[in-house]
């Protein structure tokens, strides 16, 4: 898992962060997902190819609950390119998901 704090503190105290993760297991990664924590932009692969796969992905992110959830490592070397789809009907309309790449037809 990676994790980065922006910005350092506003003057409300608040945190911006993001949250990228990389393992097909987020469990095998050292980190309590379970736990609640602050998280603005969370960057999730869905390609199912050493990662997880979009339904899974989805579970995480409606755990962590970010503000943003933007789907990643899909649709060209692995994944479809369906899967940001797949992952934003599974996600909690509470968060707000972002489909980022995008691919030029063949």
């Amino acid at each position: 898992m990676y994790t980065e704090t922006e910005g350092g503190a506003d003057d409300d105290g608040e945190h911006r962060s993001i949250y990228a993760e990389q393992h097909q297991n987020p469990q095998q990664c050292g980190h309590d997902l379970l736990r609640p924590f602050k998280c603005d932009i969370a960057l999730v692969p869905v390609g199912g190819t050493y990662t997880m796969d979009a339904r899974k992905a989805a579970e995480l992110v409606n755990r962590i609950r970010p503000s943003v959830a933007i789907p990643v490592h899909y649709g060209s070397i692995v994944g479809k390119r369906e899967d940001a789809e797949v992952f934003a009907e599974y996600v909690e309309r509470s968060v707000k998901t972002e489909i980022k790449l995008r691919f030029e037809e063949s």
